[in-house]
């Protein structure tokens, strides 16, 4: 893409205009499809994020439409570690739900109360491919929510559990996530890497490793969730021979 500069240029003494290409990087801060962001702003479009975000006071991206996804493309967006903030929120804001549809996807958020916030009314949401690291919660779905998908994450040393789901929560699918060193605090505060509290029959926890938390590798209100393959090792409190609850986890 390019835009038209118009220059006088000089021919035999007779002036002509002339037009000359200037690159779009030089003129466009979303050149190539990415777009700079800044702390607590409402996302209403999909977008591929240009920067980081550093020292957000509040919120770092709130989520403001349905149908979207939010590519952290690589970025990193952290906080100060304020209650009751999200790196990115997508939940109840007055008497409005969150979002149906979104998409999160390929970065890191750090230093919030919770990494990454899914609340009433966000379903079918997709949360993949993130590195939730050294927040209150990593992973937070709270509500009556359905149909999440919480896939190749790594929830890494929150101070609560690594990924928590609400007992309202339907239909969620944890795949292939990784939550090590996660709840570590001192009794009675040590969490779990993966928490699931929700009873419904269409919960599903596969295929994920968990390593070195505070309280349980995995704990699943119901056996009824464990779609197997899952993994466990060296998590406090509760042996070598005792890593998950109602879901059954090799080493």
């Amino acid at each position: 893409m390019f835009s038209k500069t118009l220059l006088a240029c000089g021919l035999g003494g007779i002036a002509l205009a002339c037009v000359l290409p200037t690159p779009a990087s030089a003129l466009d801060s979303n050149y190539k499809g990415e777009t700079t962001v800044r702390c607590g702003q409402v996302i209403m479009k999909s977008i591929k994020l240009a920067n980081d975000l550093h020292n957000c006071t509040g919120n770092g991206l709130v989520v403001g439409a349905a149908n979207i996804t939010i590519d952290l493309n690589g970025h990193t967006i952290d906080g100060t570690g304020m209650q009751p903030f999200s790196g990115i929120r997508n939940a109840q804001v007055g008497s409005r739900p969150g979002y149906s549809g979104v998409t999160i996807k390929n970065g890191a958020v750090t230093g919030f109360a919770s990494g990454v916030t899914l609340g009433n009314g966000a379903n079918r949401n997709v949360v993949q491919y993130i590195n939730a690291i050294a927040n209150g919660t990593g992973i937070l779905l709270t509500g009556p929510s359905r149909g999440t998908l919480l896939y190749r994450n790594s929830v890494v040393n929150n101070a609560g559990d690594g990924i928590l789901v609400n007992s309202a929560a339907t239909g969620t699918r944890i795949d292939n996530n990784d939550a090590n060193g996660n709840g570590n605090g001192t009794p009675p505060t040590k969490q779990d890497g993966i928490e699931v509290d929700a009873t419904d029959k269409d919960t599903v926890i596969k295929n994920n490793r968990a390593r070195n938390n505070g309280d349980y590798g995995i704990r699943a209100a119901v056996a009824g969730s464990d779609g197997h393959g899952n993994h466990a090792s060296g998590n406090d409190a509760h042996g070598p021979n005792n890593q998950c609850f109602n879901i059954r986890c090799a080493p």
